[in-house]
């Protein structure tokens, strides 16, 4: 009965043994995985810019060149969204007939904003 009990007792010992190192290698894969999904979204929010992906779409593009026709001058994508942008401050700003004063002082401050950004813009060209 003593070498029966011993005999047993040794297996139990073999299965917690073995279902331990199932365990620990199991977490060293989850700890892997994690790592490696935690890389993964890293490099997506570095790589990803809704700036970079507005410049390079196709109608930013065009309307670029349609702006550099008109103004004689080469516009890069860039400026022509600070030019989009200066056109829907002042719109903001002239547009509503009635509106209370916060609106409009809002409204004008993001028509200076815009304006300085657009200055900015085509001055930082020049310079170059």
């Amino acid at each position: 009965m003593t070498c029966h009990k011993q005999v047993g007792t040794l297996q139990r010992q073999k299965e917690i043994n073995h279902t331990k190192t199932i365990t620990h290698q199991h977490e060293e894969v989850m700890t892997q995985k994690v790592s490696l999904s935690t890389a993964l979204q890293n490099v997506r929010l570095a790589t990803f810019s809704p700036l970079r992906t507005l410049e390079t779409s196709g109608c930013i593009r065009t309307l670029a060149s349609k702006f550099s026709r008109l103004l004689e001058q080469d516009v890069t994508p860039r400026q022509c969204l600070h030019i989009l942008n200066m056109c829907a401050a002042s719109t903001a700003l002239l547009l509503p007939a009635q509106a209370p004063m916060p609106y409009y002082a809002l409204s004008l401050m993001w028509a200076g904003l815009a304006l300085r950004g657009c200055a900015r813009a085509f001055n930082e060209k020049q310079t170059k």
